[in-house]
């Protein structure tokens, strides 16, 4: 990558430790470059349903790219080629009190959904049997009145 913009203008780049899944001519004109994925992979474990980071290695190598100049002599055989400076690595590892705590969320945001579920259930059965007990008729006893033509005639009012 290159970082040139970032270390005002030289030419510096990053790759991963000893060119690690770089071109293998990256590694030609240095000694000593054995890479190796499990010492120079930067790498980091999520906790899937959170998102968390649970560990993370970071590996990056600081390179400076040279080439030959006729103007200085000490670069005139130099080849075309980016130089190691130094790797460096850092890892963080998050303890186990908090992955603790972390897995313990865990289990609220996986129960919860199903308890919310079976609460929202039950409460759309008990909303159901209200309404339906309050729409059920009332069965009150009736007084039926039957009236015959001579009641008729004593309930006649007067006319205004």
């Amino acid at each position: 990558m290159n970082v040139s913009a970032c270390r005002y203008g030289s030419p510096a780049f990053l790759s991963l430790p000893h060119f690690l899944h770089g071109d293998a001519q990256l590694r030609d004109h240095v000694t000593g470059m054995q890479p190796d994925p499990e010492a120079h992979s930067f790498y980091f474990a999520v906790e899937p349903k959170l998102g968390v980071p649970l560990e993370v290695a970071a590996r990056f190598q600081l390179n400076i790219y040279l080439e030959p100049s006729d103007n200085v002599n000490l670069y005139q055989n130099v080849p075309r080629m980016l130089f190691p400076i130094f790797w460096v690595e850092q890892k963080v590892n998050m303890e186990s009190a908090v992955i603790a705590e972390l897995r313990f969320v865990r289990a609220i945001f996986d129960w919860g959904g199903t308890v919310c579920a079976c609460a929202a259930l039950v409460f759309a059965a008990l909303v159901t049997i209200a309404t339906c007990w309050a729409r059920k008729p009332q069965h009150t006893k009736k007084e039926c009145v039957y009236r015959t033509p001579k009641d008729e005639a004593e309930l006649k009012l007067n006319p205004i």
